[in-house]
């Protein structure tokens, strides 16, 4: 056991109070937290708790202030009533634990703190017995409970950290169907092409490509994949590097469900709301003849004498080389064709309709781009507006996978699957008696130091509420009737947009004087797609200057 475990317990009277109310009875009046220290906590097993167990809890108490914190008391307060919408579970969860805040209000548990001095972390371990918890052991008393850790010196309150638990007395209930998608890409780059040295160093053994996939193949996610990432490994021809080649067939076996990309993962909705309205698709790739050589025929082995062929007057026909074109490099056996991904939070009503007339006939959107009117439950992802499939991935969900996958510690992803397992308690608290199909993905998140899907994945497994389900399952739902909830690109990006294109355009139009003009206007297209590429978004400025550095290029073809 790390640090030191927590052996001392004291169990204390119960009261009643619901949350967010307070209760003076249960707890003493203390003073706002003190500055610079926090407290992290987590519950065992992701929060999930039955009867006769223990109610363990991990933490940390970092003192990041100038002085020292002294000796105190940690107190556990567990709600006994259960959070039944998920916007009481969010605004809980969400909220910095203080005095003044609300609180979960029956203390069931309470030992001494550690000293700890400035500049310093503790680790806290927490048990609290079975028998000081007094939750309803009836199956049909199953649900979330709001649960808060106080660390308090005398009257003064040092820190405190909201969680919560899944109470489960063996509660009758169907399990959230839970589909997901995950990203295999690179982050953006003003180029078109993924240069050789790239491609190797993304699918060596600790590459970015590689952990994409170790993390991924052949688990219960949907890969959303980079066109620009095949097209790239495949150009190499023979070049490409070994790791390259590998990881290509290791992709093609996997029994993962599989979809495209827009190519570099540009901006679908920014390309529909521009002033031509038009998607754009690579038009033509620079190809090297000598990275392709013509197969070699070997001869069979024979231990017949081999009679000296005279020399013949006729000469012998080469091998034919057989080159790569522009369309086979993006060939790719995706298990679903004709899904849009634009990014979250991007989409307008006509968008769907751009989308439909490029034959992306599905969307993925966020349950935030989304209205389903006065509906009062969580739906499945299966839609339809306006005539158009849509799978909506919810948004609360979506953003808890992010942080368990790119959680940055051991106690950061416990607390990130605690709070994914209650959001998804809550949805199956909602109608027990029918499964909804869920879809949740990581955006346009790709892999850090810390990754941790494969662990994410697998925690799922063990939680009885939440069942896995694919892409495809998510998708057979009977779709239910929604409206897209506006949220058009803001006017600098179209206006970047339209001027990228503008660009583009002088570029095709001097393009004339070659003899061949692809070669200039294909290489061009292929690095407009990447600086469009839904990666920049979360970096204002790298956008603009991808933006800057393709018109400069533009700029400088053209005079």
């Amino acid at each position: 056991m790390p640090m030191r475990l927590v052996t001392f317990i004291l169990a204390l009277a119960m009261g009643l109070g619901a949350l967010g109310l307070g209760d003076s009875s249960a707890q003493a009046k203390v003073q706002p937290a003190e500055a610079g220290v926090t407290l992290a906590v987590s519950p065992a097993a992701f929060g999930a708790l039955r009867p006769a167990e223990d109610l363990v809890i991990s933490g940390t108490i970092s003192n990041n202030s100038s002085t020292a914190v002294a000796a105190g008391t940690a107190s556990v307060y567990l709600d006994p009533t259960t959070v039944d919408t998920r916007s009481a579970l969010r605004n809980w969860l969400s909220k910095t634990a203080d005095a003044d805040g609300p609180h979960a209000t029956t203390e069931v548990f309470q030992t001494t703190s550690p000293y700890i001095p400035a500049g310093e972390t503790r680790t806290l371990y927490l048990t609290v017995p079975a028998a000081s918890l007094t939750l309803d052991p009836n199956p049909a008393a199953w649900g979330v409970h709001a649960l808060q850790v106080r660390i308090t010196a005398g009257s003064s309150e040092i820190a405190a950290a909201n969680s919560s638990i899944v109470w489960n007395p063996g509660g009758q209930f169907q399990p959230t169907q839970l589909s997901l998608v995950a990203p295999v890409g690179t982050p953006p780059t003003t180029s078109g092409v993924i240069s050789a040295s790239d491609v190797a160093a993304y699918t060596a053994p600790n590459g970015l490509l590689t952990k994409e996939l170790d993390q991924a193949i052949n688990r219960r996610v949907a890969l959303a994949i980079d066109p620009m990432v095949i097209a790239s490994i495949q150009l190499l021809g023979t070049s490409a590097p070994p790791s390259a080649r590998d990881w290509l067939a290791r992709l093609q076996s996997a029994n993962n469900a599989t979809f495209a990309l827009s190519y570099a993962d540009s901006d679908l909705a920014a390309l529909s709301q521009s002033g031509t309205g038009e998607l754009l698709a690579p038009t033509d790739f620079t190809i090297d003849p000598k990275l392709f050589p013509a197969p070699q025929s070997t001869p069979s082995p024979s231990s017949t004498p081999v009679t000296p062929v005279q020399p013949s007057s006729t000469p012998t026909t080469p091998p034919e080389i057989t080159l790569p074109t522009s369309q086979t490099l993006l060939d790719w056996n995706y298990t679903i064709t004709g899904m849009a991904w634009p990014h979250d939070d991007t989409v307008v009503d006509k968008d769907l309709a751009t989308f439909q007339k490029n034959r992306l006939n599905t969307t993925i959107l966020s349950s935030t781009n989304v209205n389903y009117g006065d509906l009062d439950y969580t739906p499945s992802a299966s839609a339809m507006i306006s005539g158009h499939r849509v799978l909506v991935a919810d948004d609360t969900v979506s953003q808890l996978f992010h942080k368990a996958v790119l959680a940055p510690s051991t106690l950061a992803w416990q607390q990130a699957m605690s709070n994914l397992s209650a959001s998804l308690a809550v949805i199956t608290w909602e109608r027990p008696d029918a499964a909804s199909t869920l879809l949740a993905t990581l955006g346009r998140n790709y892999p850090t130091s810390d990754y941790r899907l494969a662990d994410t994945l697998t925690g799922l497994d063990t939680l009885p509420w939440i069942g896995g389900s694919t892409l495809s399952d998510a998708a057979a739902v009977p779709p239910i009737s929604a409206t897209v909830a506006n949220k058009p690109e803001a006017p600098v990006r179209i206006a970047q947009v339209n001027a990228l294109l503008a660009a583009e355009s002088r570029v095709n139009t001097f393009s004339s004087v070659l003899q061949t003009p692809t070669l200039l206007t294909g290489p061009q297209r292929l690095d407009l797609l990447a600086t469009l590429s839904n990666g920049w978004a979360s970096n204002t400025a790298k956008s603009t200057s991808a933006y800057e550095h393709y018109l400069a290029s533009a700029t400088k073809i053209t005079n």
